[in-house]
């Protein structure tokens, strides 16, 4: 899943990019993008990510029922 991140930074900023996260932090190359991308899904719980996996088809009926426009709250 990593590679497939790290691809799609390739994809649309070339193998060095400027990248800024929602969170603020700064990532000039990829390489270092992948680093904290690595550590920030080794840093998770098991269930962080199973919780999330279970959450999607009530984020989706929900997107759904607003004409599928995503609103973030």
């Amino acid at each position: 899943m990593l590679n497939y991140i790290i691809n799609l930074v390739h994809n649309f900023g070339g193998k060095c990019c400027d990248c800024t996260t929602q969170a603020g932090k700064k990532f000039e190359c990829s390489e270092i993008l992948k680093i904290h991308l690595n550590q920030f899904i080794l840093s998770k719980e098991p269930s962080f990510w199973s919780k999330g996996i279970m959450q999607l088809p009530k984020r989706w009926d929900k997107i759904f029922k607003q004409n599928s426009t995503y609103l973030v709250q």
